[in-house]
């Protein structure tokens, strides 16, 4: 391993080998206007990382899951587009095709949604063939060996099924594209990002300093870091000034899910084989199992962890807690779930690599659910809560903000993006989902939404620092005397009591 006086220099450093950092370096080392060995990787994880479902040292990333869905079935045209060309790839491209499973999907809607509308529209305007049709409920449960047979439906109201979706063995595609890039010679490098380095005149980076003392230099510098951008940005940005509303916070965040593994035995892989990847409503999806024999649940809830800086900025990172430490309401919710969508899998003596056996603390994660109340910290309604009515997918949500208080105009039910908004403690009890806006405001007023967000120590320290930010030169001047007249006062106290114990 290079000692801590090591500095070694690139011309392109990628920082993160998950899927967008690996897929950066492969591409490189294909063109011909960069020589691949002066490009170097870095990530925390050993090459070739261990497979995703180790359970004993599981590589850290979102990446490196044992399979992931891909799909065109987006309600925004630009991401179904972009999706068409990576199925087209998976389909041809021999790197990928051999971790390709093109089973089909089908989508669950529940009663009163118009997402699988949206998303089948974009479907008929985009200029290629449609390719889903309607499924009943009835012919859902028969299908595919039964796997749905006993499930509970009486959420939902509809179904479709698109055949060309279907999902890839992540964790493998991953390393196999990078091993290629390897191959061409890209260097990988272990290790864990500690600073970020800004040059000279301090208006561009030149390198990254590693956990161990390790110095990188390089010409261009890629982030391809995730979860991990917020936590390490944040300290680049308190050197450089940067506002609030410009950090990276607001653009991006770290989010998580909770996920499930079943294993199954050999008779039971043959019968979910057949399945295809299952969309739970809003509640999540099911992966039909890779060779590791792991069957897939996720939990369609987002979760968010944060800390403060020592600036006092709160930011998003992933919990230092291992990764199969989860909350034990989120462990109960999940496993509900399940029960509901394929209750065979909940039998006695069934291995849940994700649920069972696991260390149970508490958590400071904040869920991304319906009645959420959230605090807009950017846009046209900075400082204005709101509560979560849908959830469109892990980066967006719809929201209404009612007000009670004269003073406060409303928040107009709208579409917004999670990075512009923070998550508060306060969740409206039993909102229903799309609930409309009198429901919405009845809902609001009934549990005390603003009343509860004022007496917050939170809301207090906002206020503190708003009334701070309004005084003049001169209101600043007599907070100072003011407070020199109570230091001196105090002190005056202080020896008179003295004199009076005497």
């Amino acid at each position: 391993m290079a000692g801590a006086s090591t500095v070694d220099k690139c011309r392109i450093l990628i920082l993160g080998a998950g899927i967008f950092g690996t897929s950066t370096a492969y591409h490189l080392s294909l063109s011909s206007d960069h020589d691949p060995a002066s490009v170097i990787i870095i990530d925390r994880n050993a090459f070739p990382p261990p497979p995703a479902s180790s359970s004993k040292d599981p590589p850290l990333g979102a990446s490196y899951d044992i399979n992931k869905i891909v799909r065109a079935d987006y309600s925004t045209p630009f991401y179904m587009n972009l999706a068409h060309e990576a199925i087209d790839a998976w389909s041809a491209q021999s790197l990928y095709k051999a971790f390709y499973h093109q089973t089909g999907w089908i989508m669950l809607d529940e009663k009163g949604s118009d997402l699988a509308e949206r998303i089948r529209r974009n479907f008929r305007e985009c200029g290629r063939p449609d390719p889903t049709k309607d499924m009943s409920l009835a012919d859902v449960r028969e299908a595919w060996g039964g796997v749905l047979g006993a499930a509970k439906m009486e959420d939902f109201g509809n179904a479709y099924w698109n055949p060309r979706a279907g999902w890839a063995e992540a964790d493998k595609a991953v390393e196999a594209m990078l091993k290629e890039a390897v191959k061409k010679g890209v260097k990988y490098q272990q290790g864990e990002a500690a600073e970020l380095l800004l040059n000279d005149e301090k208006n561009g980076l030149k390198g990254i300093e590693l956990a161990d003392g390790r110095t990188i230099e390089a010409d261009k510098i890629v982030l391809a870091t995730g979860a991990w951008t917020s936590s390490l940005m944040s300290k680049l940005e308190d050197v450089l000034v940067i506002n609030d509303v410009d950090r990276i916070e607001q653009q991006v965040k770290a989010a998580g899910v909770c996920v499930a593994h079943y294993k199954l035995n050999e008779e039971e892989k043959k019968i979910y084989d057949q399945m295809p990847v299952i969309i739970n409503g809003e509640n999540g999806e099911i992966q039909p199992p890779p060779p590791s024999h792991y069957l897939k649940f996720t939990n369609g809830r987002s979760f968010t962890n944060t800390i403060t800086t020592r600036l006092g900025r709160r930011i998003s990172v992933p919990p230092t807690s291992p990764q199969n430490v989860v909350p034990p309401a989120l462990q109960a919710e999940t496993i509900s779930i399940i029960e509901r969508i394929m209750p065979q899998m909940q039998k006695s003596g069934r291995e849940n690599l994700a649920m069972a056996e696991i260390e149970v603390k508490a958590s400071q994660w904040r869920l991304v659910e319906v009645g959420r109340v959230v605090l807009f910290n950017n846009g046209p309604y900075t400082g204005r809560l709101a509560t979560i009515v849908e959830i469109i997918d892990h980066k967006r949500a719809l929201v209404d903000g009612p007000s009670t208080n004269e003073k406060v105009p409303a928040v107009p039910r709208h579409a917004i993006a999670l990075a512009n908004v923070i998550l508060t403690p306060i969740v409206i009890p039993k909102l229903p989902r799309a609930a409309g806006t009198g429901a919405v405001a009845r809902a609001w007023k009934k549990a005390e939404v603003e009343e509860k967000w004022a007496e917050s120590a939170w809301a207090k320290k906002r206020e503190q620092r708003e009334k701070r930010r309004g005084l003049s030169d001169f209101d600043r001047f007599k907070v100072m005397r003011l407070r020199k007249q109570v230091s001196i006062s105090f002190e005056d106290l202080l020896t008179y009591a003295a004199a009076s114990q005497s």
